[in-house]
């Protein structure tokens, strides 16, 4: 089985750099990258020093319920594309850690047991151990230092 990374959507960054609201109805914060290693959540690649982002409050699923987090996330104030890889990118190999979290094809909650911390370099072992599990629809990646949305895992059945 194949993998994807899905980052947030063209759509919804475009919108947000043009002005749009982040989740909590506020406009993002716009900051200048120091080149700390600052992790834009469409095109999977850290802000280079010097350019422009944006710092917003994120929920990445479409409709409310208990387990639909909200959290912080950056992305560049200018436009980048989406990232469309099927091997993890290569800056979520520069962090030690993330949360993984599975969740149901059937009720789009958690799965129970499946939350962990697992190193970069285990990612996508762990993502496969998860997919075998027959009711995992798809997989969040979150920071393990800060618990930002990072991506989401999925099947790849092209």
């Amino acid at each position: 089985m194949r993998l994807k990374f899905v980052p947030i959507s063209s759509e919804k960054v475009r919108d947000l750099q043009n002005g749009g609201l982040d989740f909590y109805g506020n406009l993002p914060i716009k900051l200048i990258s120091d080149g700390g290693g600052i992790p834009c959540r469409h095109c999977l690649e850290d802000i280079a020093e010097g350019d422009g982002y944006l710092a917003l409050a994120f929920g990445p699923f479409a409709d409310q319920h208990a387990y639909a987090e909200v959290g912080p996330i950056f992305v560049h104030s200018k436009k980048c594309h989406a990232y469309s890889g099927k091997v993890i990118p290569t800056s979520f190999l520069t962090r030690e850690h993330y949360i993984m979290r599975a969740y149901s094809k059937r009720t789009k909650a958690i799965i129970y047991g499946s939350g962990k911390r697992v190193g970069s370099d285990k990612i996508t072992v762990e993502a496969h151990k998860l997919f075998e599990k027959m009711d995992t629809d798809f997989i969040h990646l979150r920071s393990a230092s800060y618990t930002c949305f990072a991506c989401r895992v999925e099947r790849d059945e092209e």
